[in-house]
């Protein structure tokens, strides 16, 4: 059925003009065919291009097709790669899965990856992400990264943000490591920017936060990075830098524990906002 299927989709695809060449798969003998369908666009000329991106448009439907497409010959490759199971890293599962959320698919996408990240995890249906999973959002847009801080830690702490450079140079953020750094900042392992803590490169370790707290300041930190501005919202009112907003937050935070272990009634912290 699923071969029947696939070659449905084929069937359908090269219907709406869709050919091997489009996609760089040629024989050897057609080496002349290899530049034909491709065009290059001037820097100029892109900007005409970014209005494609809109849900509905010719472009994103071709686009649609080609992940379709792209999906289809992957799947069909014999040296596809197997999935792990769940339950045992070494133990194979099926071949590994390819989900596809085009732009008929309503939402943004951003929040379209957290719901799948998130699907099953309440008990109801089956998991998409298991404890201990790797995951990587490819891109180049700073929201993966306060994404990559909204995924709770009780899901995977392997989160990180991916972005392919030029000449084999790739960025990569992880946010296990973005926490821990938080983290230090607070409980006085770690300082903020060049400047030494206490001035002299010295640290005074303060007590360990609790997995609660630090889920609050993985929180507190994507509050404050939406506050410095993104490309929803403007940035906070008369707030110069981030640098000074963000050693404000820190002494406040500081300010918090201190009282709050100094009270020592049991009751938990409450968010810092």
């Amino acid at each position: 059925k699923k071969v029947e299927l696939q070659q449905k989709l084929l069937e359908v695809l090269r219907e709406r003009g869709w050919t091997d060449s489009h996609f760089g798969f040629f024989n050897n003998n057609d080496k002349k065919a290899k530049n034909k369908h491709i065009t290059l666009l001037a820097k100029h000329e892109r900007e005409k291009v970014t209005m494609n991106i809109t849900p509905g448009t010719a472009y994103l439907d071709r686009v649609t097709e080609a992940l379709l497409y792209w999906a289809w010959r992957s799947v069909a490759n014999p040296f596809w790669p197997a999935s792990a199971d769940p339950n045992n890293s070494n133990k194979r599962d099926g071949r590994a899965k390819i989900y596809i959320s085009p732009s008929m698919v309503p939402g943004e996408g951003e929040v379209k990856l957290l719901d799948f990240m998130l699907r099953g995890q309440d008990g109801k249906g089956k998991k998409t992400i298991h404890a201990g999973d790797s995951v990587a959002f490819v891109g180049g847009d700073s929201d993966l990264v306060l994404m990559g801080l909204v995924v709770p830690p009780s899901i995977t702490q392997n989160v990180h943000v991916v972005l392919p450079g030029e000449n084999s140079k790739t960025l990569m953020i992880s946010i296990w490591e973005t926490t821990r750094h938080l983290v230090g900042m607070l409980e006085g392992t770690a300082a903020y920017g060049k400047r030494p803590p206490n001035g002299n490169g010295k640290t005074k370790a303060k007590r360990k936060l609790s997995k609660k707290e630090i889920q609050q300041v993985r929180m507190d930190a994507v509050l404050l990075v939406i506050l410095n501005g993104n490309d929803y919202l403007p940035k906070l009112r008369y707030s110069s830098t981030f640098d000074s907003f963000f050693d404000v937050y820190l002494s406040l935070v500081k300010k918090c524990l201190t009282n709050h272990d100094d009270k020592n009634d049991g009751q938990p912290l409450k968010p810092f906002f």
